[in-house]
């Protein structure tokens, strides 16, 4: 599967669906989306936001860092996430995204 450039479009109709994240030296981790916040950038004058959050196993964190996530759907990609929060089940990571407007 090719590379593709991640944008809105990528996880705004994939919301619930489950992304293997690739690592080197490690096995891969299942992670689900949750939330796609803010609005779909395209189309619009001016400077844009959104961000995506994910659920993984907290048996199985991820640091921060950047990432090879896979959904059959939605593509292959390169993803830069956070962890942003965590309970004893799973952690969340959040990436976030801005736009600027063509020249």
């Amino acid at each position: 599967m090719a590379f593709v450039e991640p944008g809105y479009g990528t996880f705004a109709g994939h919301l619930t669906e489950r992304f293997v994240v690739r690592r080197q030296g490690a096995a891969p981790v299942t992670v689900r989306l949750t939330t796609v916040d803010g609005e779909d950038p395209a189309g619009r004058a001016g400077y844009g936001a959104f961000t995506v959050t994910f659920e993984g196993p907290a048996t199985d964190p991820l640091p921060q860092g950047s990432y090879e996530f896979e959904n059959d759907d939605a593509g292959r990609f390169l993803l830069f996430i956070v962890p942003v929060g965590r309970t004893a089940d799973v952690v969340e990571y959040e990436a976030v995204f801005t736009t600027a407007p063509a020249p």
